[in-house]
């Protein structure tokens, strides 16, 4: 099976969608990286902060919870993608 995908490169629209594509496999990437990492080392900073620990913790964690609203609402798992 294949799947051949043509852009007219000469139309603004069609460069930004080329681009999308291509850029596609880094853009995965990076929300798998925000998704598992980017928790982590907010959680690892929070712990060296001077603030209280549970503050930042519930911080970190409403942030994380709604980048899980996006995901789920754009219906992208980022370990799908990886």
């Amino acid at each position: 099976m294949k799947a051949i995908v043509e852009f007219n490169l000469e139309d603004v629209d069609d460069q930004k969608n080329h681009l999308r594509c291509i850029k596609s496999a880094h853009m995965a990437a990076m929300l798998w990286e925000i998704r598992n990492n980017l928790y982590k080392q907010c959680m690892n900073e929070a712990e060296l902060s001077n603030g209280s620990i549970a503050d930042v913790e519930e911080g970190i964690d409403i942030v994380f919870d709604k980048l899980d609203d996006l995901f789920n609402r754009f219906n992208i798992d980022p370990e799908e993608l990886n």
